[in-house]
């Protein structure tokens, strides 16, 4: 049986093969600034947490059509907590900083639909599969300033994911090879375990709880982009 990771593996090499291996005529880069709105489920468990996002995008135009294929990754963070305390190594008496982020990654084989790029204002629809990590990390030191005395990962979970939107690109030069891109996401995936940032508390004893919530990531995803048409 497949794991979650491994159908995104599979996800991703069969966007690929339909990338023709002939040169591009027309390939373009973009990066992508997103936050995610949790809606339904995920609104239920996390609650009116915002999921900002920051990616790169590369799309491949198949010469004589209106579709664009290509392949989207971006990292976010959806919560980072601070925690002090000296009961964290037994006979220390000191205060340490505990600095505990919240993070996700998406990998995603991208499909545009854009029946023209001439327009003003050029419409697009898109689609987007693949998959989706989520990851909480903590690191242990001194001070603000100080090396991290320990580190480590302490949730962390994979799930497919798929996202479904529409978007305008406009030109901003006249040789029209830039562009910013206005776009909206319905987003969603598989159930996963994960914190936020009031997941991890500390007992009268010091010791830390995780209390890990599980549901998938449904999200409005509003988007802004640049993206550059490479000669």
């Amino acid at each position: 049986m497949l794991t979650a990771f491994n159908k995104c593996v599979v996800v991703f090499l069969l966007v690929i093969s339909l990338i023709p291996i002939s040169i591009a005529q027309e390939i373009s880069g973009a990066v992508n600034l997103k936050v995610g709105v949790p809606i339904g489920g995920f609104r239920s468990e996390a609650g009116g947490v915002l999921l900002p996002q920051i990616g790169a995008e590369g799309l491949y135009h198949l010469e004589g059509t209106a579709i664009h294929l290509g392949l989207d990754v971006a990292y976010g963070r959806y919560g980072t907590d601070l925690h002090r305390s000296n009961a964290i190594f037994p006979g220390v008496n000191q205060n340490f900083r505990i600095r505990r982020n919240n993070n996700f990654m998406t990998f995603l084989g991208v499909v545009r639909f854009m029946p023209r790029q001439d327009l003003a204002f050029s419409p697009f629809l898109e689609a987007k599969v693949g998959g989706i990590h989520t990851f909480t990390r903590s690191s242990i030191r001194e001070d603000r300033v100080s090396e991290s005395i320990a580190s480590g990962t302490e949730v962390y979970d994979w799930a497919l994911t798929y996202q479904l939107g529409a978007g305008l690109m406009r030109a901003l030069n006249s040789s029209k090879d830039f562009f910013v891109e206005f776009k909206l996401y319905y987003v969603n995936t598989g159930e996963m375990e994960y914190l936020t940032r009031r997941g991890a508390t500390y007992d009268a004893g010091g010791d830390l709880i995780l209390n890990t919530l599980t549901s998938p990531f449904q999200m409005v995803q509003p988007s802004v982009s640049f993206r550059y048409f490479f000669p």
